[in-house]
């Protein structure tokens, strides 16, 4: 298994991390720019003798319930078209989702109480949290040659996935974020089959997440 952790506060970065099992024990060899990091844990004993903290393990430390109970991680992913703001936060209260990721290149909305300070008030007054993640938008070149008929949905998403695979630095914070947090990918269409949200979920499941669409 192996996670890669944006690391903070320098966020050009990029931590990885390799796990495997040596004789019921996880060993974990971490990589990082200035070095690497060797350590055992115990499934058993959990941290147990961690290294000292530093922001490489404290990081690290947010995930490792999940890495030793061997739970699959969850993504989920959810369109507002057809629903009210209130019906909206009702499914991501059901959900627990804490972490709302919205992927519009351009976060506004004709539909009340969707565009970016509106959504992000609401969100906060219900304790979830809103990150906006512009990168990971449809570019509005692509954008356009697909409403305009130019190319099929198809097309579009072969396209989108060769766009998406150069945005490398957001794709790593989504999966830090995704790995701490009950996250949720928000977009405009209900129907997650014609999003690029979709394709960034496949994203998550070659990272061994669990996608669910809500």
């Amino acid at each position: 298994m192996v996670l890669y952790i944006w690391l903070k506060p320098h966020s050009l970065n990029l931590l990885t991390i390799n796990i495997r099992e040596v004789n019921n024990e996880l060993e974990i060899e971490t990589h990082k720019t200035h070095g690497i990091l060797n350590t055992i844990i115990n499934k058993e004993k959990g941290v147990g003798t961690m290294p000292p903290v530093d922001s490489v393990v404290e990081t690290f430390i947010g995930t490792y319930d999940n890495i030793l109970s061997r739970k699959t991680p969850v993504i989920y992913t959810i369109g507002y078209e057809g629903r009210t703001l209130e019906d909206f936060i009702h499914i991501l209260k059901e959900h627990h989702i804490n972490v709302v990721i919205d992927v519009r290149e351009l976060p506004l909305s004709r539909k009340k109480g969707f565009s970016k300070t509106a959504l992000s008030q609401a969100l906060e007054e219900n304790d979830i949290d809103y990150i906006h993640m512009k990168s990971l938008g449809t570019p509005k070149e692509l954008r356009d040659k697909f409403k305009s008929k130019k190319i099929t949905f198809k097309e579009f998403a072969l396209e989108y996935e060769k766009y998406l695979n150069t945005q490398t630095e957001a794709l790593a914070k989504l999966l830090q974020c995704a790995l701490m947090n009950t996250c949720v990918l928000m977009c405009y269409e209900r129907d997650w089959r014609v999003c690029h949200r979709r394709i960034i979920a496949e994203q998550m499941k070659m990272a061994k997440f669990e996608v669910v669409h809500i």
